[in-house]
């Protein structure tokens, strides 16, 4: 009998490392990323979304929902690490502009959406980022 993946929002800043982890995750069979979110940290936000955009692309799962949350931390002004993950959080790698785009939706509506929607069957919201956007969801 085949144990039924664990469905998963990604809540991420967008840098090196959370690119990694979204591949690591979207090549699981024992997960399945539903929806990104992303969140003003490493990089601004609306960058974030772009690298999840990219890598979704190269991946060929263009099923995930993706969608900007916060663009600032709620207390403080943003750090940003560009002397780490480059410009554009991926090392300043120059790939692709994604042809995909965001969902108009904010990704806090959209998570709070699938939770609901989710309830009953488990959802698991996997933090790489700052917790803004949980703060919100909260």
């Amino acid at each position: 009998m085949s144990k039924r993946p664990i469905r998963l929002i990604i809540d991420t800043d967008g840098g090196i490392d959370d690119a990694l982890a979204l591949i690591l995750a979207l090549r699981s069979p024992e997960v399945e990323v539903v929806g990104v979110s992303t969140v003003s940290g490493n990089v601004r936000v609306e960058q974030a979304a772009i690298n999840v955009l990219r890598v979704i692309e190269l991946f060929d799962h263009r099923d995930i929902w993706v969608a900007q949350g916060l663009g600032n931390p709620l207390v403080r002004d943003p750090i940003r690490a560009t002397s780490f993950h480059g410009t554009d959080g991926l090392g300043d790698s120059n790939l692709p502009q994604p042809r995909m785009r965001t969902r108009k939706e904010s990704a806090i509506d959209l998570i709070v959406d699938q939770l609901n929607k989710e309830k009953d069957h488990g959802l698991t919201i996997v933090c790489i980022g700052p917790l803004t956007n949980i703060a919100a969801v909260l």
